[in-house]
C-alpha cells in the first residue's frame, strides 16, 4: 500500500512539475520523480506474489485485489513517463525548429531586397515600352511618326525582355534555393514573397507580349486597312444596290405585273449576288487572318450580314407575291384543263347520238364509222383527262411548298377540280364500255359475214373440183369443157383462200383488240369459233389443193387418149398411104426388072456379036455392067 500512495503522490507532483511540457528542465524533474517508482511497484508485485502463493482463502482474495490495484498503478506511471518522454522529445524538436526557422528567415531577409530590385526594374522597363507604344496611335496618319515610334516601341520592349529574362532567372534561382531550406516557416514565407515577384513578372510579361510583336501588328494593321479599304469598295456598291432592291421591292403588290415581279426579281438577285461575293471574300480571308486584320473582317462581316438580312426579307416578301400568282395561275390553268374535259366528255357523249336511235336500223359500215367516231372521241377525251390529272397531281405537290395559308386554300381550289375530272372519268369509262359492247356486236356481224362468204366461196369451189374428180362425168367432158371447169375450180379457189385470210385476218385482229380491251367473254368464246369455221374451211380447201393432182392426172390421161387416137388415126392413114406406095414400088421394081432382063438379053446378043472383038473391049463392058 505504501508503495501504491507513493506512486501517486509521485504522478500529481510530476504533472505539476512538467506543466505544459514545454519546458524541457520541468519535463526532466519529473522524469526523475517517477522513475523510482518502477522499480518499486515492481518489487511490491513480486512480494505480492509471494505471499499469494501461501494465502487462502480471503487474505487471498484480498491480495489479489492489491495486485489488480499495483498494477492499474504501475501502468499509470509508465503512461505518464511515455508521456514525459514524448513531450521531452518534442521540446528537442522544436528547439531545433526554432533554431532553422531563424537561420532561414535571416537568409530570406537577405535575398528578398534583391529579388525585389530586379523585379521592379523589370516592371519600369514593360511600362516605358507601353507608354512608347501609346506613341503609335497618336502619330496619327504622320507615318514618319508612325515609323519611328514602332521602332522605339521595338527597342523597349527588347530592353524591357532583357530586364524580365534577368528578374525571372534571379527569382527562379532564388526559389530554388529556398526549397532547400530546412524550416518549413521560412519556405512558405519564401514560396509566399517569391511568389508574389514571379506573379508581378508574369503579369509584366503579359503586358510587354503584345508589343514584341508591334512591328508585325503594324504591317498586320495596315494590311488590315487595305482589305477593309478594298472590301469597302466592294461593299458600298452593293449595299446600295441592296438599297435599290428594297426600294423596288417596296412598291410591290399583288397586283403587280410579272414584268415588275421580274424586275424586283432581278434587283435582289443581282444585289444577292454581291453580296454573296462579299461574304466569300470575307469568308476567305477570315480564314487565314490574325489580329487586327481578324477583328476589322468580322466587323465588316456583322455590316454585310446586315444587308443579307435584309434581302432574305425581301425575297420572303417577293416568294409570298410570286406564290400567290403562281397559285392563282395554277388553278386558272386547271380550270381550263378541266374546261377541255367537260368539252371532250360531251363530244364522246354526243358521238353516241347514232346509236340511240337503234343499233339495228344502221348498216354494218355506219355502224363500224359510228363505233370510230366514238373511240375517237373517247380517246381525245381520255387523252384530256389524263392531261388534266396529271397536271392537277403534280400542281398539288407543288402547292405543298406554298405559305402555310396560301398552300391550304390552293390545295382546297385544286380538290374540287380533281373531284370533277374524277366524276368525268367515271362518265368516260361509262361511255367506253358501252362503245366496246358495240364495237363487240359489230365485230361479230362483221366476222359473221366474213366466214360465211368464205364458206360458201369454199362449198363453190369443192362442186367444181368433184366434178373434175367424177370419172363417169369426165369422160362425157371435152377437153375444153374440163380446162373451163379447171380454170373456174382455180378462180374459185384463190377467191375463197382470200376470204378466208381477210376473214381470218379480221377475227384474228379481233381477238387481238379482245386482249387490250374489255369486251366481254362471250365476244372472244364466238371469236374462237370462227377460227375453228376458218380452220375447217382451210382444210377443205387443203384437200382441194391436194385433189389437184388427180384432176390434173385425168386431164393428163385424157389429153393422152385424145393425142393418142389422133396419133392413131395419123398413123393408121400413113400405113395406108405407105401400103398404096410399096404396092406401086413392087409394080416399079418388076417392071425395072422386067426392063434389066430384057437389056440384059440384048446385052448378050451384042456380046455374042461383039466376041470377035478385043478382050478390053469386054472387059470394060462387064463393068460398065457391074456398075448399072
Amino acid at each position: 500500500g505504501a508503495a501504491h500512495e507513493a506512486a501517486k503522490t509521485a504522478i500529481v507532483e510530476a504533472k505539476t512539475t512538467a506543466g505544459d511540457m514545454t519546458s524541457p528542465e520541468a519535463i526532466e524533474a519529473a522524469e526523475k520523480l517517477l522513475t523510482p517508482q518502477v522499480s518499486n511497484l515492481m518489487e511490491s508485485l513480486k512480494k505480492l506474489l509471494e505471499v499469494q502463493k501461501i494465502t487462502s482463502g480471503e487474505g487471498a482474495k484480498q491480495l489479489a485485489q492489491l495486485s489488480v490495484t499495483l498494477r492499474t498503478t504501475q501502468n499509470q506511471v509508465n503512461g505518464e513517463l511515455m508521456k514525459l518522454r514524448a513531450g521531452k522529445t518534442r521540446c528537442a524538436a522544436n528547439a531545433k525548429t526554432k533554431a532553422a526557422d531563424e537561420h532561414d528567415l535571416a537568409v530570406l531577409r537577405e535575398l528578398l531586397p534583391e529579388a525585389t530590385q530586379k523585379t521592379n526594374a523589370a516592371e519600369d522597363a514593360v511600362e516605358k515600352a507601353a507608354i512608347t507604344s501609346e506613341m503609335i496611335q497618336t502619330s496619327g496618319d504622320d507615318m514618319e511618326e508612325v515609323r519611328l515610334a514602332v521602332t522605339q516601341t521595338e527597342q523597349s520592349a527588347q530592353e524591357a525582355q532583357k530586364a524580365l529574362g534577368e528578374a525571372k532567372i534571379h527569382v527562379n534561382a532564388k526559389i530554388a534555393s529556398c526549397r532547400r531550406f530546412t524550416s518549413e516557416k521560412a519556405k512558405q514565407q519564401a514560396v509566399l514573397e517569391l511568389g508574389k515577384l514571379q506573379a508581378a513578372l508574369q503579369e509584366a510579361q503579359n503586358k510587354l507580349t503584345p508589343l514584341k510583336t508591334v512591328r508585325q501588328d503594324f504591317i498586320q494593321k495596315m494590311a488590315a486597312q487595305k482589305v477593309v479599304q478594298d472590301t469597302l469598295e466592294k461593299l458600298t456598291p452593293a449595299e446600295v444596290d441592296v438599297d435599290r432592291a428594297g426600294d423596288v421591292t417596296a412598291t410591290l403588290t399583288a397586283e403587280s405585273s410579272p414584268e415588275t415581279l421580274a424586275q424586283i426579281e432581278e434587283a435582289i438577285t443581282t444585289a444577292n449576288d454581291k453580296v454573296n461575293t462579299i461574304m466569300k471574300f470575307l469568308a476567305s480571308k477570315k480564314a487565314t487572318a490574325q489580329g487586327a486584320m481578324k477583328e476589322e473582317l468580322g466587323k465588316l462581316e456583322e455590316r454585310t450580314r446586315l444587308s443579307v438580312t435584309r434581302l432574305g426579307e425581301m425575297k420572303t416578301q417577293l416568294r409570298q407575291v410570286t406564290e400567290k400568282a403562281v397559285a392563282d395561275a395554277i388553278v386558272t390553268e386547271a380550270a381550263q384543263k378541266l374546261q377541255a374535259v367537260r368539252d371532250a366528255v360531251k363530244k364522246a357523249s354526243d358521238a353516241e347520238g347514232p346509236f340511240l336511235m337503234g343499233l339495228e336500223d344502221l348498216t354494218l359500215q355506219d355502224t363500224l364509222e359510228a363505233v370510230k367516231a366514238c373511240e375517237a372521241a373517247s380517246t381525245a377525251a381520255n387523252t384530256s383527262l389524263s392531261v388534266a390529272r396529271m397536271f392537277i397531281a403534280t400542281k398539288l405537290v407543288e402547292a405543298k411548298r406554298f405559305t402555310a395559308e396560301l398552300s391550304k386554300t390552293s390545295t382546297e381550289k385544286l380538290k374540287e377540280l380533281q373531284a370533277e375530272v374524277e366524276t368525268h372519268l367515271k362518265r368516260l369509262s361509262d361511255l367506253k364500255k358501252a362503245n366496246a359492247e358495240r364495237r363487240g356486236t359489230s365485230t361479230m356481224r362483221e366476222g359473221e359475214r366474213l366466214v360465211a362468204l368464205a364458206e360458201q366461196l369454199s362449198k363453190q369451189v369443192v362442186g367444181e373440183v368433184q366434178s373434175l374428180l367424177d370419172l363417169s362425168k369426165l369422160a362425157d367432158m371435152s377437153m375444153e369443157d374440163m380446162k373451163s371447169t379447171l380454170q373456174r375450180a382455180a378462180t374459185g379457189r384463190q377467191g375463197a383462200s382470200e376470204a378466208v385470210s381477210a376473214a381470218r385476218k379480221f377475227v384474228t385482229n379481233a381477238q387481238i383488240e379482245c386482249k387490250g380491251k374489255d369486251l366481254g367473254t362471250g365476244i372472244t368464246v364466238e371469236l374462237t369459233k370462227f377460227q375453228s369455221r376458218l380452220a375447217a374451211t382451210q382444210a377443205e380447201l387443203t384437200k382441194l389443193r391436194r385433189a389437184d393432182g388427180q384432176v390434173e392426172q385425168h386431164l393428163a390421161a385424157k389429153r393422152v387418149t385424145s393425142e393418142a387416137s389422133t396419133l392413131l388415126s395419123t398413123a393408121e392413114q400413113k400405113v395406108t398411104l405407105l401400103e398404096e406406095k410399096l404396092q406401086a414400088l413392087d409394080e416399079i421394081s418388076e417392071r425395072v426388072k422386067l426392063e434389066k432382063e430384057a437389056e440384059a438379053k440384048k446385052e448378050a446378043e451384042a456380046k455374042e456379036e461383039a466376041s470377035a472383038k478385043k478382050e478390053p473391049d469386054e472387059d470394060e463392058e462387064q463393068q460398065q455392067q457391074q456398075q448399072q
